[in-house]
């Protein structure tokens, strides 16, 4: 039997409770520590530095909205107002980020829109799926 999941499988406590059970586990994942962008090689490199292990999706997507909020704001002006960056977050389109495949956008009804990654464990490992 092979697990389909969310991204919550991508945390280190599912492999280490569910351990060979849970080999080929697939999951649709936000994020991948290992995704080679310069980016997101400083985030990895900030994040185990300050504390001391990989970040996990949960980091990433608060570092993500804290990205996407400072982007609207230096967007919205000197004088940033509510409206303004509210305006700013509407036009919001193929912001890099550390997400996905690596671009973000909100759609016109502000859904956010950023492809996933689709991840496996290998070995006892989380790796991408080919």
């Amino acid at each position: 039997m092979r697990f389909l999941g969310v991204p919550n499988m991508g945390a280190d406590q599912f492999v280490i409770i569910g351990g060979k059970a849970v080999e080929g586990a697939v999951y649709v994942a936000d994020y991948f520590p290992g995704t080679d962008t310069a980016e997101n090689k400083r985030f990895v490199e900030a994040y185990r530095k300050r504390y001391n292990r990989v970040p996990d999706n949960g980091a990433a997507l608060g570092y993500t909205a804290v990205r996407i909020a400072a982007a609207a704001i230096k967007a919205a002006g000197n004088n940033p107002t509510h409206d303004a960056i509210r305006e700013a977050l509407t036009k919001t389109r193929d912001l890099p980020v550390i997400l996905g495949r690596g671009k973000f956008s909100f759609d016109t009804d502000r859904g956010a829109q950023y492809q996933g990654v689709i991840m496996t464990v290998k070995d006892g490992k989380f790796i991408p799926l080919e």
